[in-house]
Formats: C-alpha cells, structure tokens, sequence
C-alpha cells in the first residue's frame, strides 16, 4: 500500500513538469510583479500555520480521545480479547489481564484454548466454529487461570469486519460468572433439600393423618363410654346414696350419714368431671362455624343468669359494649362461660366483686380479656392453668372439676387463637384471648 502511495506521487510530479514544459516562457518580471509574488507568500505562509495549528490542536483532540478510549477499553468491567485468524490472543485489556492473573505481554500471542478447561474444549471449539454465521455467539466455560485456579465465565464472540486490521478475525468477552454459578448451585442443593424434606414431610403428614383418624375413632369411642358406661355407674351410686338416706337413716347414725354424704358428693363431682372431659371430646370433633357474634352481648347475658343463681352477691360487671368478633355460635359461649364462671368463683370470698370484660392490646397484639380482683395466683403456677385437673386451690377453698379453663383454651385454639393469663395472689387475675 506504501509503495503504491510513492508511485502515485511520482507520477503526478511527471505530470506537473510535463505541463510546465508546455506552457509559454514567462516574461521577465516587472518590480509590481515582485512584490505581488512575495505578499502572496506570505499569506500562503500565514495560511500554512494556521493550517499547522488547528493539525497540531486536532492531534492533541485525537490523542486524547485516544487515551479516554484506551481507559476505557483497559478498565472495562469485561475482559477483552482481540483474536486472530489462528485463533491466538492479538490484543485484551486490563480487565482481561486480571481475570487470569497475569500480566498482558504473557497473554498475547497464545491461543486461547490453553486457558479453557480441558473438559470445556469441545464447547470452545463448537462455540468457534459458529461464528462463522456471522453473528454473535455466547456460551458458558469453565477457564483457567494463573496458579491452576478455574473460574466459571460467559463468553461473548463477535467477527470483526476488515477495519479492524488484516490479522483480527475475532473479539472475545469474558464475564467472571462463578459467583452466580455458585448461587445457582446453592440453589440447586437447596432445591433438593427442600424436595427431600418435602417428601419427608408428605411422609409425616401421611402418618399424622393416620395417626389423627386413629385418636378421632378413640376419641369417639371415650365419648361414649364417659356418656354411657361410666355415667350410669356414677348415677347408680348417687341413687343408693339417696336410698340409704331415706330407709336407713336411723340405722346409719351421724357418722354413716356423714360417710354417705362424702361419697354422693364425690361422685356428684365425678359427675362433672366426665361431662367436662365428653365435652372436650365433643370440642375437638365439632366443625367449626363462624358467624358474627356480639361478645359484649353474650358475656352480659353470662353474668345475669349468675346473678340470678346467686342474687346475695354483691358483684359489679363492666362490660364493654360493641365487641363483636367472629366465632362459632355454640363453642365461644362454651368458652365465654367457662371464663366468667372462673372469675366469678374466684371472686367469691370477696364483699365488693369485680369483673371486667373488653378488648386491649398485649404483647403487640389486640386480644380480649377478662379481669377480676379475685384470689388471683402465682405465675410461676401459670402453666398448670390450662391443664385438665390441674388446680392451684384446694377443693375446701373453691369448688370445681379443673376442667373449665382446659375447655376454654382448646375452644379458643380451635378457633385459631391465643390464651392466657396473667395473676398476681390475691390481687386478682386477667384472662386474654384473641380470635382472628
């Protein structure tokens, strides 16, 4: 391309001395000519400086516009590599020299295959080959750099047109994936953890379902045997206490009336106690059927019918009005009831009763509650509360069965809530349950 450059000028210069040959010889020069001549050098001379001043402003435009784009080129977030025809690294950039951990000068002049893993070379060499389609190709490999360390990356190949220089055929773009592979592997094994443990716990599932039928079926089968074949037992006991009392009574004398009355009251309570534990079996069967109900209403309606059964006490009862929540129209009642009868017991010993009944906000949440000013208990005690047959006061102090509270809680827990308590001895108690 030079030579050609030299022949051409050579040739023009031909040319230019053949056309002077050929024009007239000039006259002899006048002084005005001179002159002429002269102040027309020296504006051609102004004109050539400012032609080499705006050359030598447009080169230090170029030079810098040069370095920006080498900067940018060297210090791009890609690694970069001009490729030649025999597939050997002509040119890369900084970013590439980093990846590998090696300086530019040992990276150009190899091929590029010697840093691909040798599991990878198929997919290089594939990847290679399509470029020949023209367009841009990407694939995933496995390279290796300095110190044998291997590293995932995306490579992105382009064919370069003729511009670019007689020997580049190719530019490579390497991207550093491994940390995405490794989060993509990650996710893989989690992945299969979770499948593992989702069968695993399909499996748990599957056998707790059985195991449930199986505690439903017993359950059934102790519903009926508490209402059947232990109440009538019970009834029968009561029947001959009555019995004895009336035909016997002069026979018995003082001390056998006494014994008869222990033993009917025992099993009055035994009574109880077997309707409390059938109507915890009854709770854990019954379907769940929610409707509005107005708590302010029912809780009302509770503590009249206990002031009817006990008109000699005196018992104030605050109850906050407009609570409605929603609930299954036969359970919250159950639980409602067990509540207020608990307060109003406990309250029993006091000449002025409290009981409080609304709604407020505990541990971050809204929950109702009912209070009283009772014999109250002691926290530590707190989890035997909710216990069936668990009491925290003699029977000589305070009647019951301990089994109000246990059918209140699961009543409140089937409903999806939350229960409990907070006390402080003879300071009175608070009760509180959320339903969502």
């Amino acid at each position: 391309m030079r030579k050609r450059k030299i022949d051409t000028v050579k040739g023009l210069r031909r040319q230019a001395e053949e056309r002077l040959v050929a024009y007239p010889k000039p006259r002899e020069p006048r002084e005005d000519d001179i002159e002429s001549l002269i102040h027309e050098f020296q504006v051609h001379q102004a004109e050539l400086e400012i032609q080499n001043e705006e050359l030598r402003d447009s080169r230090t435009i170029i030079e810098n516009a040069n370095k920006r784009y080498s900067d940018l080129y060297d210090y791009a977030p890609i690694g970069y590599f001009t490729m030649g025809k025999e597939g050997r690294i002509l040119e890369v950039n900084l970013t590439a020299a980093e990846l590998f951990g090696l300086e530019k000068r040992y990276l150009i002049g190899k091929p590029f295959n010697v840093f691909v893993h040798p599991e990878d070379q198929d997919v290089y060499f594939l990847h290679r080959r399509s470029l020949g389609k023209g367009a841009a190709q990407t694939c995933e490999i496995r390279l290796v750099k300095k110190s044998a360390i291997i590293f995932h990356a995306q490579l992105v190949s382009k064919p370069l047109d003729g511009n670019a220089g007689d020997d580049a055929e190719f530019l490579i773009s390497v991207i550093d994936i491994t940390e995405r592979k490794n989060v993509e592997e990650k996710l893989v094994r989690q992945n299969e953890k979770i499948e593992v443990d989702q069968n695993e716990w399909e499996g748990s599932i599957m056998d707790l379902n059985q195991r449930l039928f199986v505690s439903n079926r017993e359950l059934e089968a102790l519903g009926h045997t508490l209402s059947h074949d232990l109440r009538a037992p019970i009834q029968n006991i009561q029947g001959f206490c009555d019995i004895l009392l009336e035909r016997y009574a002069e026979k018995l004398g003082l001390e056998g009336k006494a014994f008869l009355a222990v033993i009917k009251e025992r099993a009055y309570r035994m009574s109880g106690m077997i309707t409390g534990l059938f109507d915890i079996t009854r709770i854990a069967q019954t379907e769940i059927e929610r409707k509005n109900i107005d708590l302010s209403a029912l809780v009302a309606a509770i503590v009249q019918d206990y002031r009817l059964a006990q008109p000699g006490r005196d018992v104030e009862c605050a109850v906050q009005q407009g609570l409605v929540a929603q609930g299954d129209g036969k359970l919250l009642p159950i639980a409602l009831d067990n509540l207020l009868r608990n307060a109003w017991k406990f309250t029993g010993k006091r000449p002025k009763a409290l009981i409080e009944f609304g709604k407020t906000e505990n541990k971050g949440k809204e929950a109702f509650f009912v209070r009283d000013n009772g014999a109250g208990f002691n926290m530590k005690q707190a989890d035997r509360l909710f216990t069936i047959f668990q009491r925290l006061h003699s029977e000589s102090e305070f009647e019951g069965t301990g089994i109000g509270l246990a059918t209140a809680q699961r009543i409140i827990m089937r409903h999806g809530g939350e229960i409990w308590a907070e006390g402080e001895v003879d300071k009175g108690a608070i009760f509180y349950f959320t339903l969502p």
